[in-house]
This record gives structure tokens, sequence and C-alpha cells, in this order.
């Protein structure tokens, strides 16, 4: 029909739209008009396509050309980009819409420092850059910056976690996994609580980070006991793996945010009863993390057998036949960690028909497109019943086993397990106390930083 087929009729809608828009508005009100400046799929419009229409949009009313791109149909969520991106990775798209109109061009595409996107302008490649995500990690950033603040700014993670997945996946209202303020405006407490009390945060993960720069903003006297050497639990090593540095980033503006509100943080100490009982403090946030599980099969405590968490932090070094049991998060990404250190023999073995990772998930995506390209094998439907010391021994079928080998070193990385050896001990002597993060059940991020807000705020 009229709204399809030549280039007239394929820009028929638009055009019509923008044309009763301005004549709803009147002429002295700006209309700014979104497009995808490459559609990012088979047989999708290309920039150069875009660059064809851009001027009759301009004559049919549009003021302003933000330039984004992709669809929901465009592999990787990338139109949400995960954290392997670079800030302004597209940014060449708004360039290329520049050259064709003379209204101002908006950029956009994983924007988190604002001094980036200054020299982006300045160098001419746009006339404005848009922060989407960035807003919901820390909406004060800009003035940060303004003001010479900006290491105090938390830096979107790009994890999609509280805006994107919560959003499409769980129905839920929108959050940020870093800032719990998030889509909870009007329950955040700004005023310090009526009574100061003594609180405890024990554990230093992101739950109990956040936990203790709240408290301690709200007025509390807190104190938090990590027992490792620093504070940031899990994150830390998250940090370690393929693109997340800015996860050990992350952990260290809120630590100073915490001290800065008032927390002592006191690491390199376990909190025992006795320490509780001579400390007295009104309210514990038992916020201690979790501990990695280890499968009752034979073989595992054979001194090439580790924990990924051994991996990760550097305490075991790779070798070149590396199995890694369990294909969930932490499995996956310790085979990109060793991907990275240039290990070539990688294999992943997993119990159900796929892993847990999904690739619905901008992240999960290339995540399982990295290891593939890069030959890591997969075996699912595996269950180990045997570990030697060249090879595992493996029950594919009910009926069937198989011997994998060579295998020089065996990851463990099934899953885990909350470290909450205080809690009963609580319970008996009557101490109240909050149980948040992976300590109540290994999840997420933003579930810990959520729990760790609400039992700060409840104080």
């Amino acid at each position: 029909d009229e709204y399809g087929g030549d280039f007239a009729g394929r820009s028929r809608f638009v055009v019509e739209c923008l044309q009763e828009v301005r004549k709803q508005v009147g002429e002295d009100f700006p209309i700014s008009i979104r497009i995808s400046a490459e559609e990012i799929i088979k047989d999708g419009y290309t920039v150069e396509d875009m660059q064809s229409i851009m001027p009759v949009l301009v004559e049919a009313g549009a003021d302003i050309i933000h330039a984004s791109f992709g669809t929901h149909g465009s592999p990787g969520g990338i139109t949400s980009a995960p954290i392997e991106y670079e800030p302004g990775f597209k940014v060449e798209l708004a360039r290329r819409i520049k050259e064709v109109v003379k209204v101002p061009v908006i950029a956009v595409g994983r924007f988190t420092d604002p001094f980036i996107a200054d020299a982006i302008i300045a160098r001419g490649d746009t006339d404005m850059i848009a922060f989407g995500r960035q807003h919901l990690a820390d909406p004060d950033f800009l003035i940060n910056a303004r003001e010479g603040k900006a290491q105090e700014t938390f830096e979107c993670l790009a994890c999609n976690q509280g805006c994107i997945e919560r959003l499409l996946f769980e129905q839920g209202s929108i959050r940020c996994a870093i800032n719990p303020e998030t889509g909870q405006e009007l329950e955040y407490p700004n005023e310090a609580a009526p009574k100061s009390k003594k609180v405890w945060v024990i554990g230093g993960g992101p739950g109990g980070l956040t936990a203790a720069s709240e408290a301690a903003r709200l007025g509390h006297e807190v104190t938090l006991f990590e027992a490792d050497k620093e504070a940031g639990g899990q994150v830390l090593l998250a940090a370690r793996v393929p693109f997340k540095e800015a996860y050990g980033r992350w952990i260290e503006v809120l630590t100073a945010r915490a001290i800065k509100h008032g927390a002592k943080i006191v690491t390199n100490q376990e909190v025992n009863e006795d320490m509780i009982h001579k400390g007295q403090p009104d309210k514990i946030i038992l916020a201690s993390g979790a501990k990695p599980l280890k499968p009752d099969i034979p073989g595992i405590n054979l001194p090439h057998v580790c924990q990924a968490e051994e991996v990760l932090k550097g305490a075991v070094a790779p070798v070149e036949a590396v199995v890694i049991l369990g294909s969930g998060l932490v499995g996956m990404e310790t085979a990109d960690y060793l991907r990275e250190k240039g290990i070539k023999d990688i294999s992943i073995l997993e119990t159900e028909p796929r892993s847990p990772v999904s690739t619905l998930t901008s992240h999960g995506y290339m995540l399982h497109k990295r290891l593939r390209t890069a030959g890591v094998k997969f075996l699912f439907n595996s269950r180990v019943i045997g570990i030697k010391e060249e090879s595992l021994l493996l029950e594919r079928d009910p009926d069937k086993q198989q011997e994998l080998k060579p295998v020089q070193q065996v990851i463990i990385a099934t899953g885990s397990t909350g470290r909450n050896h205080l809690e009963d001990f609580l319970k008996q002597e009557n101490i109240p106390y909050y149980l948040i993060g992976d300590a109540r059940k290994p999840r997420r991020i933003i579930e810990a930083v959520e729990e760790g807000a609400r039992a700060a705020w409840e104080l």
C-alpha cells in the first residue's frame, strides 16, 4: 500500500506522524526524534539508509535527531549494551547522521563518564550525549563532575539486573543493582534516625557495605567487620574476570562512601560470640556472604582439584588442560578468565541439559559467544563419578560411562551456600539481627544491595 514499497512509501508513516505533532505543538516547540541509525539485523536498515531519510524527517518537523542503534532482535542485547562494550562504542553513527543534517544530533551508547562525553562533543562527532542507565546508578554524577567530585560517583556496571532484566523478565518496577534509591525514592529516608544505635555489620561484601553506608548516613554508630584483608566480598573476584574492572571501582567508591558517612571498617577480623558479648551492639546486620560447595566425589581432595575462587584470586596457577565443574556464572566466568590467560584446553561440565547462564541476557549472550569462539568445550548431561590424577570418570547416561583425559586441573564451580554460622547464637541470645545477601541465600548483587539498604532503613 502507500505505506510501503519505495522510499517515499516506507518513510510516509513517520513523516505524517512528525507533521501532525508539529501541527499540534506549533512552530516554537522543539521536537526530537529517536531513530535506530543502524538496525544491526539481517536485511535491516543501515546507516546509509538512515542518512537518506534524515533530511526528509528534518523537513517534516524534526528539530533534533537522537541517533540510537539496534532493535530488540539485534544480537547480544546491544540496545542495552552489556559491560563488554566500551562507552561511546557507536558514536560514529551519530557522526554519520550529523554529516547529512544541520539540526543537532544526540549520541548514545553506554556512556558513564561525562569527561569522555565532553571530549567526543569537542571533536565534533555529535552535539549532545544521552546518558540513560548511568542516571539510575547515580543521578548526581553530573553534579559530582562539575564540583570536582567525580571519584564519588557510582559508575553504571551495565549489568542490567535492576533495569532491563527486572522490567522484561521479572515484570517488576525499575531498580538499580548498585543504587537502592532508584525506583524507591518515596521510601528512601533522607532524615537521620530519631535515635542513634550501635550497629555491627558482619561482612563487607556489597550487601554489608551498602548496609554500613546507609546506616551511617542515617546517624547510627556503625562498625563493619570483614574477615578478609579488604572489603568487597565476591565482587572482588568478579572484578578480576574480563571486562568487569568497573566492579572493583564500584567497591572502592562504596567503601569510601561508607567511611565518609561515618562507618568504621575493620578488616582481617572474624567476629565471634565472645566479641559480640563484650561489644554489646544494639543491632547486628549479618552479611557474612557465602562459601563454595564441595561435591562429594571420589578424588575430590586430590591436589590438582581446587575451587574457582582460588583460581580467580591467583592462589592457584592455571595449567593447560582444565576441567570446570559447573556452567553457572562462576564457572563460565572462570573459563573466560582462563581464556584470557591463554589457556587453550578448557572443558565445562554440567549435570543439566544447558547452562543456567541465559543467552537471553546481554552479558550471558556475549559470554557464551566468547567461550564457544575460543573453543571451550561444553559437556552437558554429564555427572562426575570419580576424579583421578590425570582423568575424570563421567556418567553421561544412566548406563554409559566415559573417561575424560588428559585432565591436569579440576576447578569446582558447583554453587555456594550461605555462611551464617552466627545466626543460631544470635537467636539464642535474643540479639536483634538482620540476615542479608548471600548469607541469607546466594543470589545477585541487586538482592544483596537491596537487603542491605532495607536493613539500614529499618534500624
